[in-house]
């Protein structure tokens, strides 16, 4: 174990680059710091997690990231987390497999995650729960699919480029938003905060979305596509913008549900 940075953390004394497979054993921990950014990560080809592994240090200021082409890995007994005040950034081009624990919310800081590989990848793992501060979604070409029975819980989505399939349970907490690229859902979401269309696609048509938050809007340059919607107890709910909903509105007691512009339910 030790920094990430020096070779003498590294069988074989060299520090990983772009092509290599790095694998961090039960019982280490590596720590990725300073001289790596957001700007500048630290690379690699794929990661497997069985010990620790750390991003940020409260020992050195600043947003640090780390750049895996491939698969990220993270073994039943491995952890991989944040640390420091800082928000850093793990950056995923190929697959996500979580069967140990993610925490992204140690210390006072905390990291978001970043899909960027061109072609399919899959978010997925034995885990009950991914928790995750921030999920950005930066595809310039193919999907990423949530599969399998993992739980998704992510206080602020960004889709930026590309186009996800949302896994089986996906909560948001502040914001969804859809600046471009396509999202579709799952099975169920619940959202608690505000959905932002701006540009590209929005559809829930092949599930249910629970809006449950206290106050929360959904804003929408174009049409967005629900199937069945709940407005859950105590929520006020506000649609601005062109909406269908093509299953069940279901409005729960206590629930205020205020149609700013045009919504079709069918």
């Amino acid at each position: 174990g030790g920094r990430w940075d020096a070779t003498t953390t590294w069988v074989g004394g060299v520090v990983p680059g772009a092509g290599d497979k790095v694998v961090i054993p039960s019982g280490s921990e590596v720590i990725v710091r300073g001289p790596y950014t957001t700007a500048a990560p630290a690379v690699c080809w794929s990661l497997t997690v069985q010990g620790t592994l750390t991003i940020g240090t409260p020992l050195s200021a600043g947003a640090r990231g780390l750049q895996v082409d491939s698969l990220v890995l993270v073994e039943s007994g491995g952890l991989l987390r944040n640390d420091g005040a800082d928000i850093h950034a793990l950056f995923v081009g190929g697959d996500l497999v979580v069967n140990g624990q993610v925490n992204f919310r140690n210390g006072s800081g905390s990291a978001r995650m970043v899909f960027n590989g061109i072609g399919i990848q899959t978010l997925s793992g034995a885990a009950d729960i991914l928790d995750l501060p921030v999920l950005n979604v930066e595809k310039v070409l193919g999907e990423l699919y949530g599969s399998g029975t993992i739980k998704l819980k992510v206080e602020e989505l960004n889709m930026v480029s590309g186009t996800f399939f949302g896994p089986t349970n996906l909560e948001v907490g502040t914001l969804l938003k859809i600046k471009d690229g396509e999202f579709f859902s799952g099975e169920s979401m619940t959202l608690l905060g505000n959905l932002v269309v701006e540009n590209g696609g929005f559809s829930a048509a092949a599930g249910t979305v629970r809006f449950a938050g206290q106050t929360q809007a959904v804003t929408s340059i174009p049409q967005i596509d629900f199937g069945k919607v709940v407005i859950a107890a105590q929520s006020v709910t506000e649609f601005n913008g062109k909406s269908k909903i093509s299953g069940d509105l279901l409005v729960s007691d206590g629930a205020t549900f205020n149609c700013g512009n045009a919504i079709e339910v069918v």
